[in-house]
């Protein structure tokens, strides 16, 4: 229920990307990248992408396995801040997440809950992804494909 502050200092790949999209704020390094997994395993990680991207550039990301290198999450909104070094990165992290924790509690629990729930279907988006992916591991992309048509 608190806000959460990311470092992104290298590669967030397939679920990876989700863990970094469910940070309230990120910072990466100019190394770092995110890379949703593709259609190789019958689902896919791009629940969370698909909230900040268009529909479809993040088709062409996860389709395509493509990188969003971090100065690209930049321009995207994606990531508040690109830093060149290490310790840099841990530092603005720190103090990003300092910075929060000096306003009034309540007004940011409540600010954050306001705006994570601005996408009314954002549980049903899970839903069906937890569908896909219990498919996907079933080795079964058909599977997958009918528990997405239907919705489960």
């Amino acid at each position: 229920p608190v806000p959460v502050v990311g470092a992104l200092n290298g590669p967030a790949v397939a679920g990876g990307v989700e863990i970094a999209l469910s940070c309230d704020l990120r910072i990466a390094h100019e190394s770092a990248y995110l890379r949703p997994r593709g259609l190789d395993w019958g689902a896919v990680s791009c629940s969370r992408l698909s909230r900040y991207l268009p529909i479809g550039f993040t088709t062409q990301l996860v389709w395509l396995q493509q990188k969003l290198p971090a100065a690209e999450a930049l321009r995207w909104g994606l990531v508040t801040e690109v830093v060149a070094s290490q310790d840099v990165l841990i530092e603005k992290a720190m103090a990003l997440a300092q910075r929060l924790a000096a306003y009034p509690t309540d007004a940011v629990l409540r600010s954050r809950e306001l705006l994570r729930n601005l996408a009314d279907s954002w549980s049903r988006m899970m839903a069906l992804q937890a569908a896909a992916t219990d498919a996907g591991w079933a080795s079964d992309p058909q599977a997958a494909r009918e528990a997405l048509r239907k919705g489960k």
